[in-house]
């Protein structure tokens, strides 16, 4: 048995004098030539770089952040990888989020030695990887809003080797630089937006709400291939839905600071800010079944979640968005759609434990479980034609989740 193959067992086997074999030969050799069983975990690592990627491409890896905070004190194993550059580290981050793999491979990997380790890294980084993962780095560490604290994060552990900032993005991916958009004509206006940094007078909220003005409404059922049907209702007026004031049960506009205590932070990332505040607006009137939480996301994440939600395609032709039909004829969106009727569980993601809760245990999600229907109403996308224009969810939710909700954003 060579070194190598000792090694891998943790055993390193007795020198031979007189061998005729030459040692610093044998370490020399590609290590895919002297073990197959180190080329089959190069092989294990290189599948998270040339698969694509799950989740949306606009948004961070699941765990990503975390991941970077923990970097100054990682482990052994986690310290081989980093010093072989970022798509080392990359790899072995996602394969410890495949949770179904990684306890066989984390096993593996602790019984080999550092300087194997580092090999195995080496050949890892030098893997092609997947376009559409290139992609959701560059997003991740370019185009989102903590970019700039993600590349200090991975500059500070020594990591350095990151995709460059891309020379054009793609406007699916483009999140524009909020001093330079209109953001106040993607929101339902504050009456007086001098006042955003100012605490509300009633309970330290703003109170707004959110029953929308009535339009004329076009049903349209829309199959997508391999998808569920979903309804959309288009509306014939091109404005947004504008919110009336209500200050008995609604609330609206939080600080965009405190998004973080209810929000997953890819979520997070996508809503609608407008100076200091958030679009984000809850409302418990009387009727449990009528408790929703409304937030606007950002122009970019429409086409993604769209697909992902629904099953919907949707494209973007001379600043116009469309439905893409499975025969590759576009529905153009005249005004808005709204896509309901989608699985609850397709959300889970997205929306994080706290949210997704509020959702199930809603009385209408309630009402939908015990008649056996599979596609909920309680979540629902309207989206505007107009292709740089943010997307408006609501959510369907329990009156006392809610009111945990409003406690966190307006604390």
């Amino acid at each position: 048995m060579d070194r190598i193959s000792g090694e891998m067992t943790g055993q390193i086997p007795p020198t031979q004098e007189g061998s005729d074999v030459d040692s610093s030969d044998q370490r020399a050799r590609p290590i895919s030539v002297q073990n197959e069983n180190l080329n089959a975990i190069i092989q294990k690592l290189s599948v998270y770089l040339k698969a694509p990627p799950r989740g949306l491409v606009s948004t961070a890896p699941a765990g990503f952040d975390e991941a970077l905070q923990g970097l100054g004190s990682s482990d052994s194993i986690s310290r081989a990888f980093q010093s072989q550059g970022f798509w080392s580290w990359l790899a072995y981050f996602l394969a410890t989020k495949d949770y179904d793999q990684f306890d066989g491979l984390s096993q593996t990997l602790s019984g080999i030695p550092p300087n194997i380790l580092s090999e195995i890294a080496g050949h890892v980084s030098r893997v092609e990887v997947e376009l559409s993962l290139i992609q959701r780095i560059e997003h991740t560490l370019w185009i989102a809003r903590r970019g700039a604290q993600r590349r200090g994060q991975l500059r500070q552990a020594g990591i350095r080797d990151f995709p460059p900032e891309p020379s054009a993005i793609p406007s699916s991916l483009l999140e524009p630089d909020s001093r330079k958009r209109p953001r106040a004509q993607s929101l339902d206006r504050i009456d007086d937006p001098t006042g955003v940094t100012e605490r509300p007078i009633s309970h330290n909220m703003d109170m707004v709400s959110d029953i929308l003005q009535e339009d004329t409404v076009d049903t349209v059922h829309y199959p997508t291939a391999g998808q569920p049907t979903e309804v959309l209702q288009t509306l014939n007026n091109t404005s947004r839905p504008m919110f009336n004031i209500d200050p008995r049960y609604n609330y609206a506009y939080p600080n965009a600071s405190n998004i973080p205590s209810v929000f997953e932070s890819d979520l997070g990332d996508m809503i609608v800010r407008n100076g200091y505040n958030a679009s984000i607006l809850v409302s418990i009137p009387p009727d449990p079944t009528q408790c929703r939480l409304v937030l606007d996301v950002e122009a970019p994440a429409v086409v993604p979640l769209a697909m992902k939600l629904y099953g919907a395609q949707i494209v973007e032709i001379e600043q116009q968005r469309a439905f893409r039909l499975p025969s590759g004829a576009c529905m153009g969106i005249m005004g808005a759609a709204k896509l309901t009727r989608t699985k609850v569980r397709l959300w889970d993601e997205l929306l994080g434990e706290l949210v997704i809760t509020g959702v199930r245990h809603s009385q209408e999600h309630l009402n939908e479980v015990m008649q056996g229907i599979v596609l909920s109403k309680c979540l629902s996308m309207e989206i505007p034609g107009a292709a740089g224009r943010p997307a408006r969810i609501s959510l369907t939710m329990d009156e006392f989740i809610l009111v945990d909700i409003i406690n966190k954003l307006w604390p």
